[in-house]
């Protein structure tokens, strides 16, 4: 395998993020160098958001928010909203607003996160598998402060006469409360 020359790695971008860019309407090019990725496509998200937390000084605070996030994979199949990216966008947002700034408390920041993330509509997302629309105690409800978006997808039987899979977004009685959301979200940043 040949080396590249004159292609330098690192493990994060010195590079302040472009507000505009995001709005652009380009297409990644499929040849060289770009092969039809770009960093803004849903499957360098994840890249971003840390990125963006590491920038925040934040980067203790990765794994407890990608793994409360992890439970919303694939839930962007089923919903308006793609989780990954509207996590980016809030961290990408608060990012270009916050260097602009004098120095905040990471506490604050945290808590200007949640509360943009938890304006988000992937958040008001519910679902069940069972019989009728409004769930019941037969029905297995996802619980995603518990249970990962596909590990709930495999709790269902899609061919089963007597079961189907019901997904709606409400925010009457959301399950967990956005309440409680931001607790679990908050709980593991304030106990470091």
């Amino acid at each position: 395998m040949t080396p590249y020359i004159g292609v330098t790695m690192t493990s994060f971008d010195l590079h302040q993020p472009v507000l505009e860019s995001q709005f652009k309407s380009r297409q990644p090019e499929t040849e060289f160098p770009h092969f039809g990725r770009d960093a803004l496509d849903r499957n360098h998200a994840v890249f971003s958001i840390i990125e963006h937390l590491n920038a925040l000084h934040l980067n203790d605070w990765a794994p407890h928010l990608l793994g409360w996030l992890s439970h919303y994979d694939g839930l962007e199949l089923y919903a308006e909203d793609d989780p990954h990216v509207c996590v980016r966008q809030v961290l990408f947002h608060l990012r270009v607003r916050i260097r602009s700034r004098q120095e905040l408390p990471s506490q604050q920041i945290k808590e200007m996160i949640v509360d943009r993330i938890l304006d988000s509509n992937f958040v008001y997302y519910r679902a069940h598998w069972g019989i009728d629309l409004v769930a019941d105690e037969n029905s297995r409800v996802w619980r995603p402060l518990e249970q990962s978006w596909f590990n709930f997808l495999q709790e269902g039987d899609p061919h089963a006469p007597l079961e189907a899979l019901h997904i709606w977004m409400t925010d009457k009685h959301p399950k967990p409360t956005m309440t409680e959301l931001r607790g679990h979200l908050l709980g593991a940043a304030t106990s470091r």
